[in-house]
């Protein structure tokens, strides 16, 4: 009974945390420009090392495309990830690539396949 009442509490909990942290985590594993710009809220704060501003969708995209293509993506463990307030979870990262390791932090706004990432720093180690 307890293990039952264990996984319904459970089991929407991560669902609900994993879903867009998941899929965002994946696709900077793959170096996947698309599935993330899919994301992108309108406007994004974008941070690539020393490079930090408020882009719209496609300066994002591309800035985020030129960087995938000089690091070539190898692996992203996920550290730490939660929800904060309002319905936005975040989630830092260890990104590997050719020419290094990254922090990579994000945080997105909505739940399940419903969300939009709002905030994206990749930062050299």
């Amino acid at each position: 009974m307890k293990t039952i009442i264990l996984a319904a509490i459970f089991v929407p909990f991560t669902y609900f945390l994993g879903g867009g942290i998941e899929e965002v985590a994946k696709a900077i594993r793959n170096g996947d420009v698309e599935t993330l710009a899919n994301h992108f809220d309108e406007e994004i704060e974008l941070a690539i090392n020393d490079e930090e501003d408020l882009y719209d969708k496609a300066t994002a995209k591309e800035m985020l495309a030129e960087f995938f293509a000089s690091t070539s993506p190898k692996a992203f463990k996920i550290v730490h990830s939660g929800q904060a307030k309002s319905n936005a979870q975040y989630c830092i990262g260890d990104f590997t690539t050719g020419k290094g390791v990254y922090r990579v932090s994000f945080v997105t706004k909505g739940s399940g396949d419903d969300f939009l990432i709002q905030e994206l720093r990749i930062e050299k180690e």
